[in-house]
């Protein structure tokens, strides 16, 4: 149907989107690299919680994503949302199977709870921490920051052009709330550090339609706007924490459309990945969205860790 409609408009962009949506899930399989286990593994330093060794295929994404509005990226995102499997836009190294452990890092604070960690070694690699906040903790900042909740702007510029929109709402707190400051000690427990690099906890509110299209954590080195999520630093965020605070019942996921990866909310549970390499450049593997929500209510909250 849409190459019909391309015959007849072809500037038509959601036709045009839709045709390279569509070639990217037919790609030839042939394309894939036959290569061993041991050559293509990437080696995930626990102690450094980052990668070993430059990706295959980075490169090839920093021109990728030089355009923002890169239309591969776009279709990815918009595949991901309603649900289809979309394979990794460049080559970025081999897809592990998942492990699963409870760390407690010897902490007094993980010893008798400890973090219940799905570790994936996908690009970027991914973790997912289960029922890091309890139900009565994700009520409580969800109520604290209502009062504060402010629109953010609508539209995401790049230098003086717009790249991407968003509707939500957000907020700021700190830890002088308890029940953040127990979070917050929580995560540094994890980390194995202190947060004094830390931001305070940012809480975004996406009602019904509610979404964010592709962004991004770090700083492009050609980036004058700092980090998109209005921070006064200029610098990258080198990791992110990303809480849900509620369930969604329908939409409102998380989606990684250069990994071709996505995540339902899950509420209490976490998302954790770094945005730069161990060399310092980006990880571009980490440029993420929030799909549309389509039912209910969704609440999350970001701690970007400098």
């Amino acid at each position: 149907m849409s190459f019909d409609v391309i015959f007849f408009d072809p500037q038509l962009e959601r036709a045009i989107n839709k045709k390279r949506l569509y070639e990217l899930m037919v790609a030839d399989e042939s394309s894939n690299q036959n290569v061993s286990r041991e050559k293509t593994r990437i080696n995930f330093l626990r102690s450094q919680k980052g990668l070993a060794t430059p990706l295959p295929g980075m490169e090839k994404l920093r021109v990728l994503f030089k355009d923002m509005k890169n239309q591969k990226i776009w279709a990815a995102y918009e595949a991901l949302c309603k649900g289809y499997n979309v394979k990794p836009l460049e080559d970025v190294g081999s897809r592990i199977s998942p492990t699963c452990s409870y760390v407690t890092n010897n902490h007094p604070l993980l010893i008798l709870r400890p973090a219940k960690e799905e570790d994936h070694p996908t690009v970027p690699w991914l973790v997912i921490y289960h029922d890091l906040v309890t139900n009565d903790e994700a009520d409580a900042i969800s109520q604290l920051a209502l009062p504060k909740l402010e629109s953010s702007s609508e539209m995401i510029t790049y230098g003086d052009e717009v790249i991407g929109f968003q509707i939500r709402k957000s907020a700021w707190l700190n830890d002088n709330e308890k029940v953040v400051k127990r979070v917050d000690d929580r995560i540094a427990a994890i980390m194995g550090s202190i947060l004094d690099t830390a931001q305070d906890l940012q809480v975004s509110n996406y009602g019904l339609g509610g979404f964010h299209t592709p962004y991004h954590d770090f700083v492009l080195d050609d980036d004058e706007t700092g980090p998109p999520e209005e921070s006064s630093s200029r610098s990258s965020a080198k990791a992110t924490f990303l809480f849900y605070l509620s369930d969604v019942e329908a939409g409102g996921r998380t989606v990684f459309p250069v990994a071709g990866v996505k995540q339902i909310p899950k509420k209490g549970s976490a998302l954790f990945w770094f945005n730069t390499l161990p060399d310092g450049q980006n990880n571009l593997g980490t440029i993420h969205g929030d799909c549309p929500v389509l039912y209910g209510n969704k609440w999350i909250a970001n701690k970007w860790i400098y």
